[in-house]
């Protein structure tokens, strides 16, 4: 499933509902507020997480958000503030899976951003452009705030 909306065979649809707090979670954190306080405001409000429909076995099932999920990492793209397809943008093609030689584990590698396939989707955008620039802006802000010599 996509979060903010819903696949349908080969289709995602909006789900308004899920898409109305995927805006609320944008609108927080341009405001100023950090992961863990959306995270901590979604929860106790009672808003289940993306994750909260999966069929699980071992990991968690108590559909709390968690800080992570909505920052994700920048550098990967994951996460609610960093995913593409709320601006109407869907991408293909990030990373691939081989298998380590020495160890016979799967592994994913990130692939360079210029083998990345972007597909504009207007038809799915959710957050409106000037939102995700201001989100952009504040993480930038804090990274730089923040960064570690």
């Amino acid at each position: 499933m996509v979060e903010g909306g819903r696949v349908i065979g080969n289709r995602v649809l909006i789900v308004e509902e899920q898409a109305r707090w995927v805006r609320w979670i944008f609108e927080r954190y341009a405001e100023g507020w950090s992961p863990r306080k959306i995270a901590g405001e979604l929860n106790t409000r009672g808003v289940a997480s993306p994750g909260a429909t999966w069929k699980r076995s071992t990991r968690r099932k108590d559909k709390k958000w968690l800080s992570s999920t909505i920052y994700g990492d920048p550098e990967r793209w994951s996460g609610v503030l960093h995913n593409e397809l709320y601006v109407g943008v869907r991408v293909w093609n990030r990373s691939r899976r081989d298998v380590n030689p020495t160890t016979d584990q799967k592994v994913f590698l990130r692939r360079p951003a210029d083998e990345h396939v972007r597909v504009e989707v207007p038809e799915l955008r959710i957050v409106p452009d000037a939102l995700w620039k201001r989100v952009r802006a504040r993480e930038a802000w804090v990274r730089e705030r923040y960064a570690t010599a």
